[in-house]
C-alpha cells in the first residue's frame, strides 16, 4: 500500500477525479477501488472583503508563515472557514479547534532500539505509534519516523493546499488520524506568481475528498 515513495510524486494542480485518482495509484498502489473520491466546490474569500477579512485572527494566522505565497495562504484560510462550519465529528483525541500547521509524526518501523526515548519535556514519546505532536512542541525526535506538517487539521479531516504529495495527503488517513483527506489544488491556470491576493476573480475552489471504506 503506502510508502515513502510518495516524496517522488508532488502535484499542485488537478483535472478531476480521475486525475486525482491515478495521482494517487502511485504512490497507493494500482488498486485504488477502496477509496473514494469525490469534488467540493468551497467559497474563497474575494478582493473586495479582503480588508474585513483581514481583521480576522484566523486570517492573519493563515498569512503567518511567510514562506506560503498568498495563493497559497488565501486557499489555507478557504480551507479553515470550511472546515470549522463543516459537522464532521472531531477524532478522539482531537478538540473541536481546527489548527493551521499542525504536526503529525508517523514512524517508519515498529522495531527499533529507540522506539521509546524520554521526552525532555517530560513524559515518554512512542516512536512507533503514529500521533498529533501537541501544539508548540518542538522537542519531538524524529530518528525513527517522519515528521509531516498538515496545512489545516481537525474534525476528523486533513487538508492539504496546493502542491502536496500522496505521503503528506494520505498518511493521516492510513494511520486512522482522520477521518477523511482533503486537497485544495491550485486553481486551473493560477500559480503563486501570478496570483493577486486583491484582484483575483477566483470565486470558488474545486478541492477533491478522499475516504477509506475500510478505515472508516
Amino acid at each position: 500500500m503506502a510508502d515513502a515513495r510518495g516524496r517522488a510524486f508532488r502535484k499542485t494542480h488537478a483535472k478531476g477525479v480521475a486525475d486525482v485518482r491515478q495521482w494517487i495509484g502511485k504512490w497507493w498502489g494500482d488498486d485504488t477501488s477502496d477509496l473514494a473520491i469525490r469534488e467540493l466546490n468551497i467559497p474563497v474569500p474575494q478582493p473586495s472583503t479582503i480588508k474585513r477579512y483581514s481583521a480576522d485572527e484566523a486570517f492573519r494566522a493563515a498569512f503567518r508563515n511567510k514562506r506560503d505565497s498568498d495563493l497559497h495562504s488565501v486557499l489555507k484560510y478557504a480551507a479553515w472557514t470550511w472546515l470549522n462550519k463543516e459537522k464532521t465529528v472531531a477524532m478522539p483525541y482531537q478538540s473541536e479547534l481546527v489548527w493551521f500547521e499542525q504536526q503529525i509524526f508517523f514512524p517508519q518501523t515498529a522495531e527499533s532500539e529507540f522506539k521509546t526515548y524520554y521526552h525532555p519535556l517530560g513524559g515518554e514519546f512512542d516512536q512507533t505509534k503514529a500521533q498529533v505532536i501537541r501544539r508548540g512542541d518542538n522537542e519531538v525526535s524524529a530518528t525513527e519516523g517522519l515528521i509531516c506538517t498538515i496545512d489545516v487539521y481537525g474534525k476528523g479531516t486533513n487538508i492539504e493546499v496546493g502542491n502536496t504529495q500522496p505521503l503528506n495527503l494520505l498518511s493521516p488517513l492510513v494511520w486512522l488520524l482522520s477521518k477523511r483527506a482533503v486537497w485544495f489544488p491550485y486553481p486551473t491556470g493560477l500559480r503563486p506568481a501570478n496570483f493577486e491576493l486583491k484582484a483575483h476573480g477566483i470565486r470558488t475552489v474545486t478541492a477533491y475528498e478522499i475516504t477509506h471504506a475500510k478505515l472508516e
